[in-house]
């Protein structure tokens, strides 16, 4: 805007210093604005940006310092993992200057390693058959209850897949140990007698059964017929009556089954004395009933007739020196007098049958002209005791 030049008068301004002809043009002031004066507000623009300045440095300061902490802690933890990886590191026999793929290889190999052992180990299990709990005898008859056992033994085949499998591949169901182990527990003394010795009288017969059972005359069945013979022989003579009638009655059988027990039971005559006695008593009282198993051939009659002689002679010796088991001695001498008289009877016509046999296998055995024959023929004679007729019937023979 133009300014007006103009004059004051009386508090009216005339333009330019003219008079129009009497008119005058009158021009009202305008009132002047307030101005801001610029040196107060470039004054206070400074103060103002100052405070602001002074607001930002002291929240970007606040922000360094958190900033300078949280490094601090980072720094911290780091430092602690780091240590933390070392003893690992080292603990797992790794060391500092290893790198991460070498680390992470070794874990590599160490995890195969590791899983090729799991699977060693499955498969020597796996090779290895695994065996059922073993179950011993008594615990076994134990938990049988006798009602249940007699309706199981009523079927007619429960007995015949026992005594078929007393003995599997040489192993037998229950060995002569644990016989004697059911025997003793079937058979206790009245007084030691309790509520499982029923049950063990229930299951006795069928157990004993599978428990003789074998194929007689085998290697293996000798082996177990003599070590039955030597702990019925034993607890016969343990002064509990029950088991002494039980015991002695095994013991025959196993002489009637094998006839090398003759000479085992001249072997422990002396040590088993008082079982001696009963067993000899037993052979008496119950000889029609033995007999013919016992002399069911001549050479078995020839062992029983030789073990009664020697016995008669031990039993002359400790009478005769007076030992302290003189009465023990006297009383199997006249059981061991009755069994030889009554071998001695029988024989006569078993000894015409031997003669029999004897010439037959001379007269092959001079035909062939073979040394094993007449060697044969030599070892039948002994076991007969025809030596009176040998020598006879040879020359005959040769004439």
């Amino acid at each position: 805007m133009d300014q007006i030049e103009s004059v004051e008068y009386n508090g009216f301004e005339i333009s330019n210093g003219h008079v129009d002809h009497g008119w005058k043009k009158v021009v009202y002031p305008k009132r002047n604005r307030k101005q801001k004066p610029a040196d107060q507000t470039a004054t206070n623009g400074g103060k103002n940006a100052a405070n602001g300045d002074n607001v930002f440095r002291s929240l970007e300061e606040q922000a360094e310092d958190r900033r300078r902490r949280i490094l601090a802690a980072k720094m911290a933890v780091s430092d602690s993992d780091e240590d933390e990886s070392r003893s690992k590191r080292r603990s797992n026999g790794y060391g500092f200057d290893d790198s991460e793929d070498e680390i992470a290889a070794r874990k590599e190999a160490e995890e195969e390693n590791v899983k090729a052992a799991e699977e060693a180990k499955k498969k020597k299990a796996k090779a290895k058959k695994e065996k059922k709990p073993k179950v011993s005898l008594p615990e076994a008859a134990a938990k049988i209850d006798p009602s249940n056992l007699e309706a199981f033994l009523i079927e007619a085949s429960a007995r015949t897949i026992l005594v078929s499998g007393a003995v599997r591949k040489g192993d037998r169901l229950i060995p002569p140990p644990s016989f004697e182990i059911l025997v003793r527990l079937t058979f206790p003394a009245s007084s030691a007698r309790v509520k499982a010795t029923e049950r063990f009288e229930a299951v006795y017969p069928l157990l004993k059964e599978v428990a003789l059972a074998g194929a007689p005359g085998s290697k293996a069945m000798k082996q177990v017929t003599q070590q039955i013979f030597t702990f019925a022989l034993k607890l016969a003579g343990e002064g509990n009556p029950v088991l002494a009638k039980e015991a002695t009655a095994i013991a025959i059988w196993a002489l009637t089954q094998n006839v090398d027990c003759c000479k085992l039971w001249d072997s422990l005559y002396k040590e088993n004395l008082e079982a001696s006695v009963a067993l000899l008593k037993r052979l008496v009282e119950e000889w029609k009933e033995y007999s013919l198993k016992l002399s069911s051939s001549p050479s078995n009659t020839a062992a029983l007739n030789r073990t009664m002689k020697s016995f008669r002679l031990k039993n002359e010796e400790a009478i005769t020196e007076g030992k302290g088991n003189g009465s023990l001695y006297k009383e199997a001498d006249k059981s061991c007098k009755v069994i030889s008289g009554r071998l001695s009877r029988g024989s006569g016509c078993l000894k015409g049958t031997a003669i029999t046999v004897v010439v037959l296998a001379a007269a092959a055995a001079f035909l062939s002209s073979n040394p094993e024959a007449t060697s044969e023929l030599k070892s039948l004679v002994d076991s007969l005791e025809l030596h009176q007729y040998y020598n006879p019937i040879i020359t005959a023979f040769k004439n």
